[in-house]
């Protein structure tokens, strides 16, 4: 599932079959039934996964406080740490 506004679907073209797109759903309504959220770790993402106890991976982009809101919610689980963890 994807949400698309008008515009931004006929920039994407041709979506697959396997996807649903909709125009807005909101999160509270759609993390119940997800198997797992990929995200850039923005605020409203992780709490609603967090409460929906949504499995998360947070892929930060370099924007504000995302990489330390990426290691709060979890280091990186094959590093065993934040991959921005420059230390020994």
């Amino acid at each position: 599932m994807t949400a698309l506004d008008a515009r931004q679907l006929a920039e994407v073209g041709k979506v697959p079959e396997s996807v649903r797109v909709v125009d807005f759903i909101p999160l509270d309504a759609l993390l119940p039934s997800c198997s797992a959220t990929v995200h850039p770790g923005s605020f409203g993402t992780a709490q609603n996964a967090l409460v929906h106890n949504a499995p998360q991976v947070v892929v930060p982009n370099d924007l504000w406080d995302l990489h330390p809101r990426a290691e709060l919610i979890s280091p990186d689980p094959l590093l065993g740490r934040s991959p921005w963890d420059t230390g020994p």
